[in-house]
């Protein structure tokens, strides 16, 4: 009760904050990962969420929360339990300077995004949480972000840096240096989303997606996006190799078409596997397919599907299982 008590004390008090706002987005999202959930075995109903989201612009700062409230966590138990997913404050005592604090803020380079997975690369999202720091004087854009700080007598600190140039409005160049993790990656992208939009980059001793990072290992990214009018299509690409025998490797395709103003069907597919060069072990890989249908209406949008996973771990050759997991998600959000 506590729980649904503070969500609605969140909403309302972002609801209030953004009727005096410059401008605002504040969006409430209900939803289940899987109406049915058919998982290791087991199958059932998968619980439901409800997401509390607000972005608040002012002039001299912003204010972003957000809050997520879950019932359920497999199948045995539903009880409620909730977390504050994002606190992030923006100051900017100048224009061209904006200063964050929070949890989980966005300093990531913009060529890094992947069109399929729909996410930054890690290896290009630079500065999250503690403090952060961005500069921009067209075309240029400088940020730093302190993840880790100690102090004290035995003070250290970690320093992350980003560095963009935008040429015109649809090439970007731009290079990430995270102390944290001692990787530096460089990504670049030509074109816009409304049309044909191609990006990638390199990245030494990067973290590769769904694996862990090995030392001294080298990343190769690479995203597109082609859009037809009513149908599009992108695809990923991200290839890993080092000294080690392990080569990780993700490939994604994306393909969607709107129906007509209101209705949007897509589906995406993406393949993560780790080839190994030892005949003993497995080839550990993981493969989702998502076809789903999205409405969207004024303030709303509704989208359900199904999603097909398929698994298979890093046990030996002789006991691997391949574990296939089904799931009907469906969520609905309105935007105030």
């Amino acid at each position: 009760m506590k729980k649904l008590v503070f969500l609605s004390l969140s909403l309302c008090l972002l609801l209030c904050s953004a009727a005096t706002a410059q401008d605002y987005t504040v969006y409430n999202e209900l939803g289940s990962d899987g109406v049915f959930m058919s998982r290791n075995d087991d199958s059932g109903f998968g619980g439901l969420y409800d997401v509390v989201s607000g972005l608040i612009h002012y002039n001299k700062f912003s204010v972003q929360a957000q809050y997520k409230l879950k019932l359920g966590d497999g199948f045995d138990s539903y009880d409620f339990y909730g977390e504050m997913q994002k606190a992030n404050v923006w100051f900017r005592p100048i224009s061209a300077l904006e200063i964050a604090v929070g949890n989980h803020f966005y300093q990531a380079l913009p060529s890094s995004y992947f069109m399929v997975y729909n996410e930054y690369s890690p290896n290009g999202w630079y500065g999250k949480e503690k403090l952060g720091a961005t500069l921009s004087i067209n075309p240029v854009t400088v940020g730093l972000n302190i993840p880790q700080m100690h102090l004290g007598d035995n003070f250290s600190m970690k320093l992350n840096v980003g560095l963009n140039i935008a040429i015109a409005n649809d090439f970007n160049i731009g290079a990430a240096y995270k102390m944290e993790t001692e990787s530096l990656g460089i990504f670049l992208n030509f074109g816009n989303q409304e049309d044909l939009y191609i990006g990638g980059g390199y990245t030494f001793n990067g973290i590769p997606l769904l694996w862990e990072r090995t030392e001294n290992n080298h990343l190769v990214d690479f995203t597109i996006l082609y859009n037809m009018g009513r149908t599009y299509f992108g695809g990923d690409l991200e290839l890993s190799f080092s000294d080690e025998k392990d080569t990780p490797f993700y490939i994604g395709g994306l393909f969607g078409i709107a129906l007509n103003s209101n209705i949007e069907v897509k589906v995406d597919a993406k393949w993560n596997v780790l080839f190994r060069e030892d005949d003993n072990l497995n080839n550990p890989w993981k493969l989702t397919i998502h076809p789903r249908l999205v409405f969207s209406s004024g303030n709303h949008e509704l989208i359900g599907g199904i999603k097909f996973e398929n698994v298979l771990g890093p046990a030996a050759k002789d006991d691997g299982k391949v574990d296939s997991n089904f799931y009907i998600p469906v969520s609905w959000k309105y935007t105030f």
